[in-house]
């Protein structure tokens, strides 16, 4: 579970959140908070700190996830970043906006889905061709 979605979360189900919001990136939760959700629900929270814009760190919470888990069933992949200074920056022309807000937006956010995908697609497939056999 990236961000603080705990809907995909059902009773005896192992989640990892990787929540990272705070004050230096604005938004609501933390990990330790949608840990606590997910265990209120029923299930297994386990808050795991993952900079989604830092490759290596997501590399390493999918290993981490494999060596712990050996599979994962599903991805919550909503990972997200307000730009610096909040939503009031993405207001008036975006030609007129630093580049650097595009960046901010899409570095944890589209390319971030992209990566999480790529370290959690062959753990999924993984425990598919375990039923197989």
């Amino acid at each position: 579970v990236t961000g603080t979605s705990t809907s995909a979360t059902s009773a005896g189900t192992d989640t990892s959140g990787t929540y990272t919001s705070n004050e230096d990136v604005g938004g609501p939760g933390t990990i330790e908070q949608t840990a606590n959700e997910i265990n209120q629900i029923g299930g297994i929270g386990i808050p795991i700190y993952c900079d989604h814009g830092n490759d290596e760190q997501v590399k390493e919470l999918f290993d981490t996830i494999d060596k712990k888990h050996g599979r994962l069933d599903i991805l919550v992949n909503n990972a997200f970043r307000m730009p610096p200074g909040g939503t009031s920056n993405l207001l008036g022309n975006f030609w007129d906006l630093p580049i650097s807000t595009w960046d901010s937006i899409h570095t944890i956010g589209l390319r971030s889905h992209y990566v999480a995908s790529k370290f959690a697609v062959p753990l999924m497939r993984k425990k598919k061709k375990k039923k197989k056999n």
